[in-house]
């Protein structure tokens, strides 16, 4: 697979054909809702939608590995891969909430390099290393606001894992804290800039934040880890800052 710039952009556009063909294929089926894990469930969208985008991709690059969500979650790939999202916020699209999107990025070299998210109720996004990132073929361009103006996306079970001061501190230098649920719409919103802040801690799943990443960060934001965090911001002013919260003890 060559490496030029505009062969992300390719990428990403047919990445994009799958996902929607995919949508179109199964969005008037019932949907049937099993349990996964404590606190976690799968259903039966997430299982057809994610075994028609292997086969797909299989086809069309068979010496292109998958980690996948639901089937190959488990792969330990140092490759050139893909990832598969079939449902990116499941719990949200169970329950009748538009924040859910499918999404799928291509990796090279541990990062990265095009990507697709394709969110029903809110639009397509594509992104290519180097290329820009877009939003239904019209280039997209983050805005960045001070910290103190920043809505953060932080859910509780991480903003729960900074000590006393550090948590007091960062609740009190932004705007407020907000958890939609869904990876593919919290970077959605980094990208568009109605959302100026993302941290995560400890281990993330690569198919949750690879394509995310590429499209907020070809956008004009930044990703940076730091420890266990991992911090994706509007300007790296505010970033920095995090970072520097992140710090205390």
């Amino acid at each position: 697979m060559k490496k030029e710039k505009m062969d992300y952009l390719k990428i990403a556009k047919y990445l994009l054909k799958l996902e929607k063909r995919a949508y179109k294929l199964f969005k008037n089926k019932n949907i049937n809702v099993q349990d996964k894990n404590t606190n976690d469930i799968v259903t039966n969208y997430d299982l057809a939608i994610e075994k028609f985008l292997i086969h797909e991709l299989n086809n069309n690059y068979p010496d292109v590995k998958i980690l996948s969500e639901e089937f190959n979650a488990k792969e330990n790939i140092n490759t050139t891969y893909f990832t598969i999202d079939p449902i990116d916020g499941t719990k949200n699209f169970a329950n009748g909430n538009e924040n859910w999107g499918i999404q799928i990025a291509l990796i090279e070299d541990s990062e990265p390099v095009a990507c697709a998210i394709f969110m029903p109720f809110f639009g397509s996004y594509i992104a290519g290393k180097g290329c820009g990132a877009y939003k239904n073929g019209k280039r997209m361009f983050t805005v960045s606001r001070k910290l103190k103006y920043t809505l953060a996306e932080v859910n509780h079970f991480n903003l729960d894992s900074l000590n006393k001061n550090a948590k007091t501190t960062f609740i009190n230098s932004i705007l407020e804290v907000r958890d939609c649920g869904a990876s593919c719409k919290i970077y959605v919103s980094l990208a568009e800039g109605s959302l100026g802040l993302k941290l995560d801690y400890r281990k993330c799943n690569l198919w949750d934040i690879m394509p995310g990443i590429l499209l907020s960060n070809e956008a004009g934001c930044i990703t940076k880890k730091y420890r266990n965090w991992l911090v994706t911001a509007t300007s790296e002013e505010n970033l920095n800052q995090v970072i520097d919260i992140l710090k205390i003890k």
